[in-house]
């Protein structure tokens, strides 16, 4: 039958004479009456149907093909679907062409991705494709880069392509397919034997493309410190938000280099390293990387914004942790990094300050004033150091704080001195003596 004649028949068709399988007739009925309850479908070769929505592919089924295919292209409340079976009945594939309420679409142990290009080429609300363990030749991997790249939905926002067999070269290919997708906001190529050539492919995909991108998985590939190397810079400027490279082959050097490329991200909050080559040496690169304390200027500078780095068979280090749990803990970034400063500084160094004189003052004083209302946990300490940090400008520049103050002292006692005597200056006499010797000690003090 051809579409003309679907639609011809739709209305008077028997779903008892599609298929013999009452699970399949089911299907079909609800389809058939766009009923709002069906939502998600299966489509197998073989199992149960517990909940009413898989669909049973069988060789006596002749007709089902067409009429599953038409419904699917009819529907309006279809929102996803899922093959777990080959099929190269085209009938299927003409009818699901038509569907413009399918939001997610995904593939098991399966291989129809030709047969769906006009499907992704038609379908503008499509949001989610999941693609996995499916094993890929030279031809199957061009036919998912050819699929992937004529997609032609605006909505398309994740892509899985988890635990498939595909060999770097043909991955590279599937790679670079994905710039025609730059609002993609999920990516996930974990188990896919990712290596170096697949990273720097990664890296431009990151740095030029995928600008929207917030979570990428890559667990259990075979990124090592050169991968990561590939890797850190696209991550340090992109917007991603969540990293998985757990069960990976990182080291020490690709912890300092991540750790390194992290001092200025503001976005990344999620990082998991399970499992990989990192010593206690890799973790101090990033303990030092949510905390430098070598300076207040490197405390002030430090992540705050990274929060959580997986779980591990034995525990990541003390002071790591508590900077982990301090980015977790509050939502401001400046008053994580006024924590910081308070915990492990018990004194501004002003020295390199001096050069400004007094100038830097009142905005130390200032910033010490707004420390205390974002914490109320180191008031104590907040006064020992407001207390430090005028006592050391004072001590560096006496006349440039003593002059100005005993100046004014001489203006409140000459302007004294004038209301003494014009009042009633013998009365007076007692207290304008003891001005007068009060303004002749300041004016000493100015020579």
């Amino acid at each position: 039958m051809d579409e003309y004649n679907y639609d011809a028949l739709a209305c008077t068709v028997n779903i008892e004479d599609i298929t013999s399988r009452e699970i399949n007739r089911n299907i079909l009925r609800l389809l058939k009456d766009d009923d709002p309850s069906l939502t998600k479908l299966w489509i197998c070769d073989l199992g149960d149907d517990e909940e009413g929505t898989t669909y049973i592919v069988s060789d006596d089924d002749d007709d089902g093909m067409g009429w599953l295919g038409y419904f699917i292209g009819k529907s309006s409340n279809l929102k996803e679907v899922n093959f777990y079976v080959n099929i190269y009945d085209t009938r299927l594939f003409k009818g699901l062409s038509n569907n413009k309420s399918i939001r997610k679409i995904c593939i098991v142990y399966s291989h129809i991705f030709e047969r769906l290009d006009p499907f992704l080429k038609n379908n503008h609300n499509l949001a989610d494709i999941d693609i996995q363990l499916c094993g890929f030749d030279d031809e199957g991997a061009h036919q998912l880069s050819q699929v992937l790249g004529g997609c032609n939905s605006k909505s398309l926002k994740r892509i899985c392509l988890s635990d498939n067999e595909i060999e770097e070269g043909q991955l590279l290919d599937i790679i670079q397919a994905l710039n025609t997708h730059p609002q993609l906001e999920v990516l996930d190529l974990s188990r896919m034997g990712i290596e170096r050539n697949s990273c720097l492919a990664l890296s431009t995909l990151l740095a030029n493309t995928t600008k929207k991108l917030q979570t990428l998985n890559l667990e259990m590939n075979n990124i090592d410190d050169e991968g990561i190397e590939a890797l850190v810079h696209a991550i340090s400027g992109s917007q991603l938000q969540e990293l998985n490279l757990d069960r990976n082959n990182l080291g020490d050097d690709g912890a300092l280099m991540f750790a390194s490329a992290l001092r200025g991200n503001c976005k990344l909050k999620v990082l998991t390293l399970h499992d990989n080559r990192i010593t206690a040496e890799g973790w101090a690169h990033f303990s030092r990387l949510l905390c430098d304390p070598s300076s207040i200027n490197n405390t002030y500078l430090s992540n705050h914004t990274l929060r959580d780095m997986g779980t591990f068979h034995q525990p990541l280090p003390t002071d790591l942790l508590s900077s982990l749990d301090l980015n977790a803990s509050r939502g401001d970034r400046r008053q994580i990094a006024t924590i910081k400063i308070l915990q492990h500084h018990s004194h501004f160094n002003m020295q390199p300050f001096f050069e400004w004189e007094l100038k830097v003052l009142p905005l130390v004083i200032d910033w010490l004033g707004k420390a205390r209302t974002r914490t109320s946990d180191f008031r104590e300490k907040i006064n020992r150091m407001k207390l430090s940090v005028i006592y050391d400008f004072v001590r560096e520049f006496p006349m440039l704080y003593i002059e100005p103050v005993t100046r004014k002292e001489i203006e409140e006692c000459s302007a004294m001195e004038e209301q003494l005597l014009g009042d009633d200056p013998i009365r007076n006499a007692s207290q304008l003596e003891e001005v007068q010797q009060r303004k002749t000690r300041a004016m000493r003090r100015l020579l």
